[in-house]
């Protein structure tokens, strides 16, 4: 509790002057509230006030246990509230972290005696990568909003940590240009000579470009591209529908199954269905008989593992660095380099956040740098 014990004049009192307690405390439901009370003669009277409120609000809120662990609130977290309100993916992404680099050192402490200083120790481990630091940092953050909203601590020292460390370059490219989806889509659907089942394999590899098509031309997750029916896409109004994901981390191919919990609210929306993608989705349609836009050959679902490593193979051999999550990258930073306004980019990429929008899902070359430099100060005087 932060608490402060003021002087206040008065013209009742004989010194001219009363003490006032008052102080900021976070009440059962997580909200901040205020707390005062007037008129104390004496700074003592007022002490003691200070010290019994303090109490019982600690007793109303229900702080007996100043030794719980990280570990236990961390649990209780995830069963009271974080299960139900994450997709899958991201309740295990939390639980990988919070197993392999929290559960048997940092989260077996009390979360009461955990300051700044620890947390910032923890963090500056060269040893985790920054992927697992973003995950961790996100694992301790919504612990400690927990643990204030019941009343084990008062404030969220995981505020003040910094991720210090440089962001590795990832040997994945993010932006392509068109010559090279033409590469790379072409090579998808070659198919192997001495293949077993020809036609399952090519009916698989025509669902792979045409998913490889989706997300240049929209921008959307793999989950959302795999989970897609026929029916979310209006060739009238040339809309896609975007309200459910194919559910896939930790299931096996005869398991796959579509959700309407999406990854943030932003992602469920309806989105402009471009033109060269219209022409392509209206052959494949006439080709492939099936509801589900992506399926294999008997209309089932097919495992996005199955194309990442279809794609990592035909990347290899054209040299090519790619992935299908740069697809979003690549659609992003087309739109802003096209001077799309970043408000309206945002929208159509489906983000709750501009910053995410601007920070991580746009890319620009040293050739765009250099040129802005020489357009603004590149001109001889006159």
């Amino acid at each position: 509790l932060i608490v402060s014990i003021r002087k206040r004049p008065s013209k009742k009192t004989k010194s001219g002057y009363v003490y006032q307690v008052y102080f900021n405390y976070v009440d059962s439901n997580g909200i901040k509230s205020k707390y005062y009370k007037s008129g104390f003669v004496l700074k003592k009277e007022a002490v003691e006030h200070e010290a019994f409120m303090k109490e019982k609000l600690k007793r109303n809120r229900g702080v007996c246990n100043e030794s719980i662990t990280f570990n236990e609130l961390f649990e209780e977290y995830m069963e009271i509230e974080g299960f139900n309100k994450y997709a899958k993916a991201t309740s295990q992404y939390y639980m990988n972290a919070y197993k392999n680099y929290i559960k048997e050192g940092i989260g077996n402490r009390a979360i009461s005696s955990l300051k700044y200083k620890d947390l910032q120790k923890f963090f500056n481990n060269p040893n985790i990568t920054d992927a697992n630091l973003f995950n961790l940092r996100k694992v301790f953050g919504v612990t400690y909003t927990y643990a204030i909203k019941n009343g084990y601590v008062y404030d969220n020292p995981i505020r003040m940590v910094s991720l210090t460390k440089k962001k590795e370059k990832d040997d994945r490219q993010e932006i392509i240009t068109e010559e090279q989806l033409k590469q790379i889509v072409e090579n998808v659907i070659i198919m192997d000579k001495n293949c077993p089942d020809p036609d399952y394999t090519q009916f698989n590899y025509y669902s792979y470009a045409i998913a490889i098509y989706i997300g240049w031309y929209t921008g959307l997750r793999i989950s959302e591209v795999f989970g897609l029916q026929k029916s979310d896409i209006d060739f009238e109004k040339n809309t896609i529908n975007i309200n459910k994901r194919l559910e896939y981390h930790g299931v096996k191919k005869e398991d796959l199954n579509t959700t309407n919990k999406m990854k943030t609210k932003a992602s469920k929306a309806i989105i402009p269905l471009a033109l060269p993608l219209k022409e392509i989705l209206i052959g494949w349609f006439a080709f492939n008989p099936y509801e589900k836009v992506i399926c294999d050959i008997n209309g089932d679902y097919i495992h996005p593992s199955a194309i990442t490593a279809r794609i990592a193979n035909v990347s290899k051999k054209l040299d090519i660095p790619f992935h299908f999550h740069a697809l979003r990258h690549n659609f992003t930073t087309n739109l802003i380099n096209n001077g799309v306004k970043p408000n309206i980019v945002k929208e159509l990429v489906r983000h709750g956040d501009i910053a995410t929008t601007l920070g991580i899902y746009t890319h620009v070359n040293n050739d765009d740098l250099s040129k802005t430099i020489e357009e603004i100060y590149g001109k001889e005087d006159k």
